[in-house]
């Protein structure tokens, strides 16, 4: 739309009908399959005990998700006129008017409108399905962009830190440094993670790398000293090694889930809280960013530290299961059925009767080669570990 009309009149937006379909026939399905995934461990009991700590809060979250998702598919609107931009959503009316915006922010998921009184709401508006573009121009006739305005000023920030050297221009080559250092930080993290993901052998070597590497990363953090960041947005003048210390530790939480059959969940717990707390604390103190005196602050707080829950969960099974040294209590048991789960991965289960201490049937993943040499009927040897942190483990191959 030409801008000079776009500024002239009133007009309104909403997901496009297309999308609305789309977020109608998916959503009632996800919020089935979320209350699904909360009630199976309840329901199956194959499922192994203390699970339950990990489906009913995913399941929880996926349902109410997908309940905001379809209500603000059906009501949310953005109305723009000469004076003014509103939301209507699910949560009610936001209102600001052109002389108490202070700028925005745009990204490839979210248009941000920040006020200037503490007291006026912010208007967060998702880009998906929307007419953005017009939005963006309607924005940009009035008020700055703020991601250029926050780049100059980190960029002047940081070209005034003395730890990146004694002259603005000694800082200014160091600064470049850095962001190359940021650059071949997360392309090791993307290796180890293909390591993690595709070929880990060896074996100990692969899960070592990727638990020992976001430590090293958040000891360049620490000797830096405020110039990496972790919730750097698209345009900041901030190097980030996020998504080396993501990928790194997600490659070891996927063959701790894939490769590791606990007897039960709840002894691993507190180890997987302690590690992650570790990480979380090394990190946050490491960038200084968070600023847990505000909401926004701690809501940012706590996505991080749920992310750096696969982190303490793949090191905490690894640890459990690498570092035990203890004699396996062998049982047997029989295979009452097997079957393969296609996923973003392909996994294969044998279903076991109750065996030992094992009161109830269960299912537990093994390798493509050992699923096809056991037949339906067969009884196989159960080796039970004490593990190195007190969890229970098995081995059936």
């Amino acid at each position: 739309m030409n801008p000079v009309a776009l500024a002239q009149t009133t007009r309104e937006y909403r997901m496009s009908l297309g999308w609305r379909i789309f977020v109608y026939l998916f959503a009632p399905v996800f919020i089935v399959g979320g209350i699904f995934l909360g009630i199976l461990p309840f329901i199956d009991d194959t499922i192994t005990p203390g699970a339950e700590y990990i489906f009913i809060p995913m399941g929880l979250a996926l349902s109410l998700l997908m309940v905001y998702a379809l209500l603000e598919a059906h009501y949310g609107i953005i109305r723009l006129s000469q004076g003014r931009i509103e939301q209507v959503s699910v949560f009610g009316n936001k209102e600001l008017l052109i002389s108490e915006i202070k700028g925005f922010e745009a990204d490839e998921y979210y248009i941000r409108v920040y006020p200037l009184a503490k007291g006026k709401p912010t208007i967060k508006i998702g880009v998906i399905g929307i007419e953005s573009q017009e939005i963006i121009q309607w924005l940009q006739l009035r008020k700055h962009n703020l991601e250029e305005v926050t780049y100059q000023y980190e960029e002047e920030e940081l070209l005034s830190n003395q730890a990146l050297g004694s002259t603005e221009q000694e800082r200014l080559a160091n600064l470049e440094n850095t962001r190359k250092l940021a650059s071949w930080l997360n392309g090791g993290s993307f290796a180890i993670g293909g390591w993690l993901f595709f070929y880990p052998t060896p074996y100990k070597a692969a899960v070592l790398a990727g638990a020992i590497y976001p430590l090293l990363l958040a000891g360049v953090m620490l000797y830096y000293k405020g110039i990496f960041k972790l919730n750097t947005k698209n345009k900041s003048a901030h190097p980030s090694l996020f998504g080396g210390i993501l990928l790194a530790g997600l490659g070891v939480a996927l063959r701790a889930l894939t490769d590791i059959n606990l007897f039960s969940y709840g002894p691993i717990l507190p180890w997987i809280g302690g590690v992650t707390l570790l990480i979380f604390l090394l990190l946050t103190t490491a960038t200084k960013e968070f600023q847990f005196n505000k909401i926004q602050g701690i809501g940012m707080g706590a996505l991080f530290f749920c992310m750096m829950a696969f982190y303490g969960y793949g090191v905490s099974v690894m640890a459990n299961v690498l570092l035990d040294n203890s004699a396996p209590e062998i049982y047997t048991a029989q295979v009452t059925d097997k079957h393969i789960s296609n996923g973003n991965s392909t996994t294969y289960y044998l279903t076991l009767e109750p065996w030992g201490p094992r009161t109830e049937p269960e299912d537990i993943s093994v390798s493509s080669e050992f699923y096809e040499t056991v037949p339906v009927g067969a009884n196989i040897p159960v080796q039970l570990y004490q593990g190195a942190l007190n969890t229970p483990w098995l081995v059936v191959e």
